[in-house]
């Protein structure tokens, strides 16, 4: 098979691909407000119990719970307190990081990296961005590279995965979501080799209703490139 009958049938299931994630992006009511407003403020208390502000991660806790607590569902209310209870397990005493939230509408992750250059003027420096496009280690960052497979395996299998397994021992209807694993492994990451200072990404509220259409918007950005090189090669 020629170079150009592969990349043609590698356009088509591209675009297959493409039109399958826009149709199901297309089907999906948004997410309700409260909990937008309650998954942003458990983020900013986690940062904050991180950072050692216990008043300001105590105010942020507060809010998410009222925010979850106005739907009556205690289940909700369970799942903020695991997260909660898992920093507190895995980092008693805080984090050794000094940490930077990055948030706004776009170019966050461009920014966490211009951070992480500058910060490591200064020292070891990483970061932490979501989503990633084509290997889980894009969401990692240390001084200006991707970490080592090798290196978020074993965390994986012996900080992080240890501790989620004794959740799901203890109540196995609680356990983290993809999302807050991945955060837990970033300040794994951080801790082991030593970074003085990490920018880590986070949506607020209002951003989490487009997050589909960002997704769409990196879908589109990647079939264009590949159309570009196409009519390169074509």
């Amino acid at each position: 098979m020629s170079c150009t009958s592969v990349l043609q049938a590698t356009l088509r299931i591209a675009v297959s691909g493409f039109l399958a994630v826009l149709a199901g992006c297309a089907g999906k009511p948004p997410a309700p407000d409260w909990q937008l407003n309650a998954h942003s403020a458990s983020d900013r208390a986690v940062q904050a119990y991180l950072d050692g502000r216990q008043r300001v991660e105590s105010a942020e806790f507060a809010r998410a719970r009222s925010e979850i607590a106005r739907t009556g569902d205690a289940a909700q209310l369970a799942r903020l307190e695991l997260l909660r209870e898992s920093i507190a397990a895995l980092w008693p005493n805080g984090h050794p990081t000094r940490l930077i939230h990055v948030a706004g509408t776009g170019g966050k992750g461009s920014t966490c990296r211009f951070l992480e250059l500058g910060f490591g003027c200064s020292g070891k420096a990483g970061a932490f961005m979501s989503p990633h496009l084509f290997d889980y280690r894009e969401r990692f960052s240390i001084d200006g590279e991707f970490v080592a497979r090798a290196d978020v395996l074993d965390l994986w299998e012996r900080r992080v995965r240890p501790h989620c397994v004794r959740l799901a021992l203890h109540n196995p209807q609680y356990v983290h979501t993809f999302h807050e694993v991945s955060i837990l492994i970033a300040l794994a990451l951080f801790e082991q080799h030593e970074v003085q200072w990490a920018a880590m990404e986070f949506l607020l509220a209002s951003q989490k209703r487009h997050q589909k259409s960002v997704l769409f918007k990196q879908l589109l950005l990647l079939l264009l490139r590949m159309l570009a090189v196409a009519a390169v090669v074509l």
